[in-house]
């Protein structure tokens, strides 16, 4: 399958990230839209996917703060289409290591695992970029 990527920046055109992540997780734009960058995954003309990263400057690291897919194409491995594009960003910004905050979801736990990532505590999962497979 292949998807369209949208790419926000800080200080870009948020409307169709906000319109998926309403869809998604109940809420749109908030503070960290200010310092994180947001894709939208398109399959056709429905959007199908959303995800986050913040960069965090004095640590030299990526944060994965948000993956989600719409109701109805979950299970479609599209998650881990949104995985590999934020490691894409992740690569792009010379991060050392990405971390991924996971609040105890145990499928979004899973899908860290199958690529590299480590639990770090309750919350948080973490992989080197070099060992990222």
């Amino acid at each position: 399958m292949e998807f369209e990527m949208i790419k926000v920046r800080p200080g870009g055109d948020l409307s169709e990230v906000i319109r998926v992540r309403q869809e998604i997780f109940g809420y749109g734009e908030d503070d960290l839209d200010e310092i994180g960058i947001s894709i939208v995954l398109k399959d056709g003309a429905q959007s199908v996917a959303t995800g986050r990263v913040v960069l965090d400057m004095e640590a030299d690291r990526i944060i994965i703060e948000q993956i989600g897919v719409v109701e109805g194409r979950r299970r479609q491995h599209i998650g881990t289409e949104v995985l590999e594009r934020l490691m894409d960003v992740a690569r792009d910004c010379d991060a050392d290591e990405v971390w991924a905050k996971t609040r105890m979801e145990p499928v979004a736990e899973e899908m860290l695992e199958k690529h590299g990532f480590e639990l770090n505590s309750a919350y948080w999962m973490t992989v080197e970029m070099k060992d990222y497979r």
